[in-house]
């Protein structure tokens, strides 16, 4: 699946990458994660339909100035620009180390309290909905 992503294009995809996700705040870049590698793979393998999307990119950006690729591929090809800002985050964010400095623990489950039963009518949010009563519309059954 990943055959055609060739060293060069990987080594382009996180000049690409640290631009998006830059050293900041304590938090490492892409390319302190090596997102480029194993990361990249797993992405792509769980998200196939953006890889071709990656795979013109990273030929279209091969040997530019990433910098003003990124513009020009935000501005005019924003297909293009999703794919790579969403393959680039998810390698960067499935890191257990980002985890750890994000303090996130993952999905927890979190089980439901009796105070917590019928919550949604707290606030009378729902109460214009109640107060306007049944309503039937036709063809929608």
């Amino acid at each position: 699946m990943t055959e055609n992503l060739t060293d060069d294009y990987r080594e382009n995809f996180v000049k690409l990458a640290d631009i998006l996700i830059p050293e900041a705040e304590g938090m490492p870049s892409a390319s302190q994660m090596h997102i480029q590698n194993d990361p990249l793979d797993q992405i792509l393998k769980l998200r196939p339909e953006l890889r071709d999307d990656l795979l013109r990119v990273l030929n279209l950006g091969c040997g530019k100035d990433p910098n003003l690729f990124l513009k020009e591929l935000y501005e005019s090809d924003s297909a293009a620009f999703d794919s790579l800002s969403n393959i680039a985050s998810a390698a960067y964010l499935i890191q257990p180390k980002v985890h750890r400095l994000l303090k996130y623990s993952g999905q927890v489950a979190r089980p439901s309290h009796d105070s917590e039963e019928n919550d949604y009518f707290r606030d009378g949010l729902l109460q214009p909905v109640i107060d306007r009563g049944r309503r039937y519309r036709e063809g929608l059954d």
